[in-house]
């Protein structure tokens, strides 16, 4: 289970410090292509309630202060709405029956590019 949301709330105290190597803040890009199932979450009251707020960081890998960590990690926003959605069912044990990303390809955030 990730939390895009902490690139948001903690990006910028996270990159005070270069990372070694080939560790990388919230690498669900390189997870996912590891075959992985990548559910994503607020973590809530850690971490900021909207999940708007989260989708739109695993997607822009920007952080608060405007700068963009590790860029390759990015996803789309479809993808992100999947893991939001069916892969949290999934990783909850409900085999993704209730949890459908709703988003149709060209509504408004789903025009959004990595």
């Amino acid at each position: 289970m990730a939390q895009p949301s902490f690139l948001h709330d903690l990006g910028a105290e996270l990159t005070m410090l270069p990372l070694p190597g080939p560790l990388k803040l919230i690498p669900m890009r390189m997870l996912l292509d590891a075959g992985a199932l990548v559910a994503a979450s607020s973590d809530y009251p850690v971490g900021t309630l909207s999940p708007l707020v989260g989708i739109q960081a695993a997607v822009t890998r920007r952080v608060t202060g405007g700068a963009v960590v590790h860029r390759e990690e990015g996803l789309t926003v479809e993808r992100t709405l999947e893991a939001y959605t069916r892969e949290a069912a999934v990783a909850l044990g409900g085999g993704g029956a209730g949890g459908r990303a709703a988003c149709r390809r060209g509504c408004g955030p789903c025009r959004t590019r990595p």
